[in-house]
């Protein structure tokens, strides 16, 4: 990859990372090809109500690196899931790109990389 996209792929530590590295794990282990929404991905009550601006802006910082993209569906979110989602519309996303994930928990001191799961080979 070139140095700007590896620039990219590099964020400072806190809870933007922490949160953005819980989605990247999330959508790597969903697989490529395989839908899912932010309010499935496992984040604290405490951050979701302390900074629920940060939750977003995550989503669309990982868009902009190419590591997922917006299918353009949405959904009202399950109070089930967060009780501090309250309904709000959240978006349906897919995993863009495997190696750019990689790329982004690899440079941002995350080694524990979810196996590539290939849903060609299940029985």
């Amino acid at each position: 990859m070139d140095q700007v996209t590896v620039k990219l792929l590099t964020w400072k530590p806190g809870l933007m990372l922490s949160v953005a590295i819980a989605m990247t794990h999330h959508a790597m282990n969903r697989g490529s090809g395989q839908s899912f929404y932010p309010d499935e991905v496992a984040i604290s009550e405490e951050i979701i109500q302390q900074s629920p601006n940060c939750i977003g802006l995550c989503y669309r910082n990982l868009a902009m690196a190419g590591i997922i993209n917006a299918t353009g569906h949405f959904r009202r979110s399950s109070m089930a899931l967060h009780k501090a989602s309250r309904g709000r519309k959240v978006f349906e996303y897919v995993l863009a790109s495997r190696a750019r994930a990689e790329t982004f928990l690899k440079r941002n001191g995350d080694r524990a990389i979810p196996a590539n799961p290939q849903k060609e080979l299940a029985l």
